[in-house]
């Protein structure tokens, strides 16, 4: 929760609670206003300006639960803004690998090619980005002019250029200036598997099945008897190890799709399907598949308080407990007399705010629903393309972030006047307008008030 730090004095209690909680009433939350300008309580002698000394004192992130694939944690002392940068980075930025091109050899079976081609591109890989680079004669469809450059590979058996033997391995630098694949250059419009494939660059699957008149059980499917191949899942995708990605990719950490029982396709007996599968290094931006997670999305702390007395009335308890969905509240009984039971707010993380305490009758003025506007409650759920897991996703959002607030920071020291030659240009601008506006005539400077107010009507 928010506290003030030493040297600045304290607010009113009620401007504190407007500054550091939204209320949710019966029809609409109120108090929803982030205040984040230095004099917004000047008027009170409250000094609002950021400080660093109170914001390292006041971060805190407590894990609430963690497994494989799924991670819940508190994120306290944190803006709404810095919260969602968060999420958007682990959306969109963190990279993972995914299948890309497919370059198709036999396919007789009923679905399309390009529909296939869909079905398998969108098959999560389990393998460790930080081993590659993004590969640079594949068009990642966007411009990564925002994202901060890959540090080089874990394993680099084969250089990009001459010029990378004598380079040490470095921490990625940031700078404005990234990486940008394009297809421009090339002659055919139809993408082709290079000559030589780079271990650190793409990953290699073959999926080559036939459709036999052969009973067998299907693991699959409760393991029922059906035609040997009769159903193509994800696990029937066979790795290739390029150059040497066998060393370093082996037993549990080998490249493999996460899930094994997707399925791509349903052929008949004599149909087959034989594709090659290039996987390459992308960010969800470009394309969902390469997202490394299913959900990333957070929530504000409930926070759940009666106003004047405690309910202790034993028919008005057990109504509002009834009322909730998520069973938020208790009765705390007296172990003398029923009659001096109250009503405690047991489990006030299950709120969702869904009102349903407060929609009836008079409700709304014995209980009040708020939220903690600086207090975040994180839940992330991994596909399972990453090694590590959700943690070691956020781990890489966090230094993604961190890359960027050094970009920002490089560039406004590189350009320290950048707005006041915009404000110098537009003055000068506004000065050649005033001049063309004196060499007019007056009859043309009245026809140009009239264009200028109807501008001003239509923006308007």
């Amino acid at each position: 929760m928010t506290t003030t730090g030493s040297s600045k004095s304290s607010l009113p209690p009620q401007v504190e609670d407007m500054r550091t909680r939204v209320r949710v009433g019966k029809y609409a939350p109120t108090q929803t206003t982030t205040f984040a300008y230095h004099s917004s309580f000047a008027n009170l002698n409250y000094d609002n300006s950021f400080s660093l000394e109170d914001f390292q004192n006041n971060l805190q992130i407590n894990v609430l639960r963690r497994d494989e694939n799924d991670l819940v944690f508190e994120m306290i002392g944190v803006d709404a803004p810095i919260a969602n940068a968060f999420r958007r980075i682990m959306l969109s930025e963190v990279p993972s690998m995914a299948i890309e091109k497919i370059v198709y050899i036999t396919n007789t079976s009923i679905i399309q090619d390009e529909v296939l081609a869909h079905r398998i591109g969108l098959v999560p890989i389990r393998a460790d980005p930080d081993f590659f680079y993004f590969a640079r004669d594949i068009n990642q469809n966007e411009d990564i002019s925002a994202f901060a450059p890959p540090q080089k590979p874990k394993h680099n058996t084969h250089h990009r250029s001459n010029d990378d033997d004598d380079e040490d391995i470095q921490p990625p630098t940031p700078t404005m200036a990234t990486y940008a694949p394009s297809l421009a250059n090339k002659s055919t419009p139809f993408w082709q598997p290079p000559e030589e494939l780079l271990d650190n660059e793409y990953i290699l699957f073959e999926l080559n099945v036939t459709c036999e008149k052969t009973l067998v059980p299907n693991p699959h499917n409760n393991n029922k008897l059906e035609y040997k191949h009769a159903k193509v899942y994800s696990g029937d995708l066979k790795w290739i190890p390029i150059g040497n990605q066998a060393e370093y990719f082996n037993g549990e950490n080998a490249i493999r799709p996460v899930f094994d029982d997707i399925l791509l396709a349903k052929l008949n007996p004599g149909q087959s399907i034989h594709v090659q599968c290039y996987c390459v290094k992308g960010i969800g931006r470009s394309h969902a598949k390469w997202q490394p997670v299913a959900t990333a999305s957070y929530r504000l702390l409930p926070e759940i308080t009666f106003k004047g007395e405690p309910i202790t009335d034993i028919e008005q308890a057990k109504e509002l407990v009834q009322k909730c969905p998520m069973n938020v509240f208790d009765i705390e009984e007296n172990p003398q007399t029923e009659f001096d039971s109250k009503v405690r707010v047991a489990r006030p993380m299950n709120c969702t705010m869904c009102r349903e305490c407060i929609r009836e009758d008079d409700w709304d003025k014995r209980v009040q629903l708020s939220k903690v506007k600086d207090h975040f409650i994180f839940s992330i759920e991994s596909v399972g393309s990453i090694p590590g897991g959700p943690a070691e996703i956020f781990r890489r959002a966090l230094k993604i972030f961190w890359q960027k607030c050094e970009a920002h920071l490089l560039n406004i020291r590189k350009n320290p006047i950048g707005t006041r030659q915009q404000t110098s240009s537009s003055s000068t601008t506004s000065m050649q307008d005033e001049d063309n506006d004196v060499e007019m005539t007056s009859e043309q400077q009245q026809s140009k008030k009239k264009k200028d107010k109807k501008k001003k009507k239509v923006l308007q």
